[in-house]
């Protein structure tokens, strides 16, 4: 590993290419040397944090977060030139030169060379210099982001009007919740929910720019303007002595620890954490596209839709040409149903960044949201040409096959991106999506299983495979998972409505009853509902209020569901079974 010539950049390269041969344990080790060689290599971080190894940020950065630092400001760093050189470096450079360095924007006082050289870096633009040296690192009335859920709840619809919204429903990781959609009508379309997310590090340009400090205190600023620019090494022994001998230096590693411990819980799913994390952040700092981007990203892993809409399109407003992140962003406005804002997304970014893979990816969830399916699998496919390891196209591009019911083809995208990256939870869900449909429901539990390990936060994943083990007949098991899934999130409706049938099903007709008449607040229109009261009403022999019910599923039902509770109304009188309380699919 010392061999490896180029200090740190060519020690996290190596990583990089075991990465790509899922050679994981190894990366790590050659991603945690090059941050030993270069503390500020924000890119060998964030992989560490990608492949999900448990780093510290404080055994990196130091101990200090960016609020400890409230009383060190930048404006002792006096700027006397448009580009003040450096007066504090050593003679070695391999292993800060050519390398992917700090967030992107950063500047640091004490000469440490920020550029990104890394052809897929996914280092956060931070505030600029003069920001830094104009004020304090103190945080001062930043814009909050919400945090809590919004109470009002529209309603929402459990399935969908057609075969083409059912098989469109069930593909993206979805479930139904009564928040972030326009209320429903009678056979509205069905609200699906996802976790999709993006594993696959976003696509830049590769760029170089230095930024040069003097130190303070120095008098040889005319004498040095032609001096030739030497980085600062960090694999030199007097490294330690340079960092504690500069204030400035303080203030970015506590910088870069508190963005390093959010990213970190970010990706291991603990949004709320990560949120918080980011609120310790200055202003100048928090309302920047990176932090901004990451704080949306935590929303829509807790299915906070509304609210990642509104920091993607302040990432928008600050940052109109940026393309990292942007998938996601798409895939918010594809959960909330906006047509508008998305092709207006999707024709800055086509207008902007054609060969970015991920302006592809934002035009094919566009033809999506139409119900365009193969208009949207060639989109897809096109940013997969682009970039073949981007993961997330691979899922997407499955979720579309799924939704045209061709279970091959969407089995083989979701295997290719978790070839890619065995840490894409979405592409577990897929497939375990396809082995329910196709009644493999052992399978099926195996791969929901595999994905809530990944991420156990995730109410849409306790909810499926709580469907699973129904249908595998585990009811007292799957019980449990749903519950957690209505804990996770409590205006989950799917999970509601399940664990009404499961309680059916175990004879517990009150309790059953009485989750589906508070469900039928949440879904008023919903005529599953009103199908699964009137058959509990039926088993408590109150054959008046069943007719009620079941006649009122029968005016709310798709016409494919009509005949079998109209059998079901004439057979009123008969003991029915308990094993047909839903409607089928």
């Amino acid at each position: 590993m010392d061999q490896v010539p180029n200090g740190a950049a060519g020690t996290f390269l190596m990583g990089q290419i075991l990465r790509k041969s899922q050679n994981l344990k190894k990366a790590a080790e050659y991603y945690r040397r090059s941050l030993q060689l270069n503390p500020s290599l924000w890119s060998a971080f964030e992989a560490l944090c990608q492949i999900g190894e448990d780093v510290d940020p404080a055994e990196i950065y130091g101990g200090e977060d960016a609020t400890a630092n409230e009383d060190l400001t930048m404006n002792s760093f006096a700027i006397d030139s448009p580009l003040p050189r450096f007066t504090l470096s050593t003679p070695q450079m391999a292993s800060g030169f050519n390398s992917p360095m700090t967030p992107q924007g950063i500047s640091s006082p004490t000469g440490f060379p920020v550029f990104a050289l890394d052809a897929t870096p996914c280092t956060p633009p931070l505030s600029s210099t003069p920001d830094l040296l104009a004020s304090s690192i103190k945080p001062k009335g930043r814009i909050e982001v919400a945090l809590r859920k919004n109470v009002d709840r529209n309603r929402k619809v459990l399935f969908p009007d057609s075969s083409t919204d059912r098989s469109r429903s069930t593909t993206r990781l979805s479930t139904q919740r009564s928040s972030d959609v326009k209320p429903s009508t009678k056979n509205s379309t069905r609200r699906s929910l996802s976790n999709r997310t993006s594993m696959a590090p976003s696509r830049s340009s590769i760029g170089l720019t230095p930024v040069m400090f003097d130190n303070p205190g120095q008098e040889s600023n005319k004498e040095n303007k032609n001096a030739p620019f030497t980085p600062l090494s960090f694999a030199g022994a007097d490294a330690d002595e340079v960092f504690a001998s500069d204030a400035g230096t303080v203030v970015v590693m506590a910088l870069l620890k508190t963005l390093g411990s959010a990213y970190k819980l970010l990706c291991q799913y603990r949004c709320l954490e990560a949120l918080s994390m980011y609120q310790k952040l200055s202003e100048s700092q928090y309302n920047t596209g990176y932090v901004l981007s990451q704080v949306a990203r935590a929303h829509y892993e807790m299915v906070n839709y509304r609210e990642a809409d509104e920091c993607y399109a302040q990432v928008r407003r600050l940052e109109p040409y940026r393309t990292e992140g942007m998938e996601v962003y798409s895939s918010v406005l594809w959960h909330l149903k906006k047509t508008i804002d998305m092709s207006h997304l999707a024709h800055q970014m086509i207008e902007s960044e054609r060969d970015c893979a991920t302006s592809w990816v934002v035009l094919g969830n566009c033809f999506s949201l139409q119900k365009e399916h193969e208009s949207s699998i060639k989109f897809f496919s096109r940013a997969l040409q682009l970039d073949p390891n981007f993961a997330y196209a691979h899922s997407l591009c499955g979720h579309e096959h799924l939704a045209s019911d061709d279970l091959e083809k969407a089995g083989n995208s979701y295997r290719s991106a978790l070839r890619i990256d065995t840490r894409h939870y979405t592409a577990w869900y897929g497939l375990g999506m396809i082995y329910f449909r196709q009644e493999k429901y052992d399978m099926a539990e195996y791969h929901f299983r595999r994905a809530l390990q990944i991420n156990s936060i995730s109410s849409v994943l306790h909810c499926y495979l709580g469907v699973a083990l129904k249908a595998n007949k585990k009811r007292e098991e799957a019980l449990k998972y749903i519950d957690m899934a209505i804990e996770i999130d409590p205006y989950n409706i799917l999970a509601r409505y399940n664990r009404a049938v499961i309680l059916a099903s175990l004879e517990e007709y009150e309790m059953a009853l009485q989750e589906a008449e508070s469900l039928q607040e949440s879904a008023p229109r919903e005529a599953p509902i009103y199908f699964l009261m009137g058959k509990i009403h039926r088993k408590l022999n109150d054959i008046p209020s069943a007719i009620f019910y079941l006649t009122s599923a029968l005016d709310m039902a798709e016409n494919k569901h009509s005949n079998y509770i109209k059998n079901v109304i004439d057979r009123i009188d008969q003991a029915d079974g308990i094993d047909d309380l839903e409607l089928s699919n």
